[in-house]
C-alpha cells in the first residue's frame, strides 16, 4: 500500500523487435510509448522492459523516460489518455506504433 501512494507516472519511448508471441511479424522492430508506475526512474526503466519481454517482445532499448502527472486526465491525447489510466490499474501498459522503427542518430 505504501509503494502505491510513493509511486509516480513514467512514460516512455522505447523500440522492440516482436518476438514469434507477437502477432506482428516476428522480428519487425517498432516504436512504442509506455506508461509505469513506478517508485523511482530506475525501477521504471526495470518494469517497462520485465513487462514488454513478458508480453514477447525482444531487444527492448529505452529511448526516454519522464515522470509525468499521475492524473491522466491531463493527458491530451485519448490513446495515451486510456492507455495511463491501464498502467494505473495494471501497473503498466503501452502503445505499439503501426509500421517499422526508422534508425536514427540520437541528438543527446
Amino acid at each position: 500500500m505504501a509503494d502505491k501512494m510513493l509511486a509516480k507516472m513514467y512514460m516512455l519511448l522505447l523500440e522492440a523487435t516482436a518476438g514469434p508471441k507477437i502477432a506482428k511479424r516476428p522480428g519487425l522492430r517498432n516504436a512504442l510509448i509506455g506508461f509505469v508506475v513506478a517508485p523511482a526512474h530506475g525501477v521504471a526503466l526495470e518494469r517497462a522492459v520485465f513487462n514488454l519481454r513478458a508480453q514477447g517482445w525482444d531487444k527492448v532499448f529505452v529511448k526516454n523516460c519522464k515522470a509525468i502527472s499521475a492524473n491522466p486526465d491531463r493527458l491530451t491525447d485519448p490513446d495515451h489518455k486510456a492507455a495511463a489510466q491501464k498502467a494505473l490499474k495494471n501497473g503498466a501498459a503501452f502503445i505499439v506504433f503501426a509500421g517499422k522503427a526508422k534508425r536514427r542518430k540520437l541528438n543527446a
